[in-house]
Parts: structure tokens; sequence; C-alpha cells
């Protein structure tokens, strides 16, 4: 199986996992972020795509979603915050066409970075 292959069938099921774990959650107030893990293609790094309560939001409902990557088994990670918005704003997000072309661009530029600190 190809990488491209490979990272379609993760992105695709992290992103189907992130929004059955988000359905669940609080449309306002704190929450402990969810997060999905995968084995990034042809690497040895970890790719992190995460659910989490958006501090700098002072009406109390703001969300983000981040991505980020780690070499396998260290604590060192590269994120970038993806999107804000909502609860219902990230969940329309996920189920976008065009979200996962969008998760490999930014987990291919999470990898040069990573590379660049290995």
């Amino acid at each position: 199986m190809k990488k491209d292959e490979k990272l379609h069938i993760l992105l695709s099921g992290m992103m189907e996992y992130l929004v059955g774990q988000i359905k669940h959650l609080p449309e306002k107030g704190k929450f402990e972020p969810h997060f999905v893990v995968m084995d990034y293609p042809e690497t040895q790094y970890e790719g992190f795509l995460r659910y989490e309560y958006d501090l700098t939001d002072d009406s109390g409902n703001g969300r983000r979603l981040v991505t980020a990557m780690a070499p396998a088994g260290t604590g060192q990670a590269v994120s970038h915050y993806l999107f804000k918005g909502t609860k219902q704003d990230c969940l329309s997000w996920l189920k976008q066409e065009s979200t996962e072309a969008l998760l490999a661009e930014d987990y291919a530029r999470l990898k040069e970075s990573v590379d660049r600190l290995s």
C-alpha cells in the first residue's frame, strides 16, 4: 500500500473517531482535551489531532482543533492550531470533504519541522 493510501485511511479514521468523541462533549465550558494518535506513514513519528477548550475565548464556548507531530516515544511535539470556533463549527469543519487534504498538508509541514529538529 502506498504512503498516500495509508495516510488517507489514517486521516479519515482519525476524523471519524474525533467527531464521535466531540458529539458527547458540552457546547459550553471547559473539558479535558480529546485526541487521537496515528503512526505517520514511513516515519518513526506520531501524528496527533486534538480537540480542546480555547482559553483565549471569553464566551466560554470556544473550541479549537490542533495538529501535532513528535518522534515516537518522546514528548517533543511540534504543533499547529488548525481551526477554531464553536463545537458545531469544529464538527462541520471535520466533516467537510476538503478537510482531509488540509490535514495531509499540515502533517507534511509538521513532519518537515520535526525532521529539522532531529
